[in-house]
């Protein structure tokens, strides 16, 4: 019963640090935005931050396309995206534990909580490898995220239509995020024997805008599963 408890209390501090972790990321990401001196990839002399032509990414470097130094929403973006990786990490390690029952979905759950953790160290190398600076280094980061990303998306939505603590719907919305990324992964493959053009780089920047808006809302709703189940079992 003890050990119970500690589990039930353990996914509820995960869950109440994640959606910390989602708050603080959508009032620093306004911040960042507002201060981000301007230029996108093809055109410097853009004024501001453009959401259709701006990587999220962007926010991140240390001098902004137009060349002007970008102090301020580096230091946003950096500790916004630490907080939150950290967050994810934590949410779906407890995710793990909450999901480890018979072998098959202990190896499941435990695939999936390696890659989440691959996922988000992923995600803060790129933060610390500004584009600007470390281009391959950065985009090699980018790449491991999406991939662990998709295999934690595999392996939970396995382990959860196993267990069947969740409902099935977290199954369907993991589903809806693999996908997303395999389609998004399709068009940056296509797009690499093409030159980059304002219609390209709208697609790349609001595939990857997409993406992360359903991951923040897949995850929230996962968290919300799994508080109310702990709440349940009380």
């Amino acid at each position: 019963m003890s050990e119970q408890m500690n589990l039930q209390n353990w996914t509820r501090k995960a869950v109440v640090f994640y959606i910390f972790g989602v708050i603080q990321v959508n009032i620093l990401s306004i911040f960042a935005v507002i201060f981000y001196p301007g230029g996108t990839k093809l055109n410097p002399v853009t004024p501001g931050y453009t959401f259709w032509m701006n990587y999220i990414s962007d926010l991140g470097r240390t001098r902004a396309f137009s060349g002007v130094p970008n102090t301020v929403s580096q230091i946003l973006f950096t500790v916004m995206e630490v907080i939150w990786s950290l967050a994810f990490i934590v949410l779906f390690l407890a995710l793990t534990s909450f999901l480890i029952g018979s072998q098959k979905r202990k190896w499941l759950s435990f695939g999936g909580g390696i890659f989440a953790v691959i996922s988000g160290l992923a995600l803060i190398g790129v933060i610390f490898a500004p584009e600007d600076i470390y281009s391959e280094l950065h985009i090699l980061f980018a790449v491991v995220y999406y991939l662990a990303m998709a295999l934690t998306a595999i392996f939970n939505a396995l382990a959860i239509f196993l267990d069947k603590k969740l409902s099935e719907k977290y199954v369907i919305v993991l589903i809806t995020l693999l996908i997303l990324l395999l389609i998004y992964a399709i068009i940056a493959v296509i797009g690499l024997n093409i030159p980059l053009t304002p219609e390209w780089l709208m697609i790349y920047v609001v595939g990857q805008k997409v993406i992360t808006y359903t991951l923040l809302a897949a995850t929230c709703l996962l968290s919300y599963g799994m508080w109310k189940l702990s709440i349940k079992k009380s």
